[in-house]
């Protein structure tokens, strides 16, 4: 096989690779709302073939609400975010009853 400097080259090369499919399988379940590094570290303990498999079996993550749900603002109409005191746009004041917003 490989001796001295090869041996460490080839090793090197090996580990690499070995990392770089590491955080392919984790960006992959990053994607489907899954967790970066909990991904990386189960494929990096128990190779990114089975961590993979692992990440497509495990059940699917709960839907969380939109944060980013924009209501037109009582005062200018831009849209703003929910639950915002403050208009980004015309900087009123604002409070909320329920989803609508109303001047303070």
């Amino acid at each position: 096989m490989f001796t001295g400097e090869a041996a460490g080259g080839a090793l090197l090369v090996g580990g690499i690779a070995y990392l770089v499919f590491c955080a392919l399988v984790a960006d992959i379940g990053w994607r489907k709302g899954r967790g970066w590094f909990a991904g990386f570290l189960l494929s990096l303990l128990f190779t990114p073939l089975i961590g993979g498999i692992v990440l497509g079996l495990l059940s699917k993550p709960v839907n969380v609400p939109a944060t980013d749900v924009r209501v037109p603002c009582p005062q200018c109409k831009e849209g703003i975010l929910v639950d915002a005191a403050l208009c980004r746009f015309c900087h009123t004041p604002l409070s909320w009853q329920g989803n609508t917003p109303s001047i303070r």
